[in-house]
């Protein structure tokens, strides 16, 4: 367990969001699920085509470059941005998301 927390702290993992996923809009309705990650996990399809909100919650400065994006493909694709979002309750019913540095 020593020898874990000493290789966490030694790499850098950045965890910058955590989503809350509902299937209702407004972020209301039952909660599908929640996801916490940065732009390391890529392309994202939780929930995707099921989910009518997300609750996007920064986890402190580590996201002041980052964003989450909205896609209406299931592939992430630049051209399919419905929306960006990095702090509050969005309605968007997506196909997936990602987190991008926009520094």
């Amino acid at each position: 367990m020593a020898s874990l927390l000493v290789i966490l702290l030694l790499t850098k993992i950045v965890i910058p969001f955590k989503l809350s996923i509902y299937v209702g809009k407004s972020c209301r309705g039952q909660a599908l699920g929640q996801w916490v990650g940065g732009e390391a996990q890529g392309c994202q399809r939780l929930h995707g085509g099921v989910a009518a909100s997300a609750i996007v919650t920064s986890t402190g400065p580590v996201d002041d470059t980052s964003t989450v994006v909205f896609f209406s493909s299931d592939d992430c694709n630049p051209g399919d941005i419905i929306t960006t979002d990095d702090e509050k309750c969005v309605d968007v019913n997506y196909a997936s998301f990602a987190v991008w540095d926009i520094k």
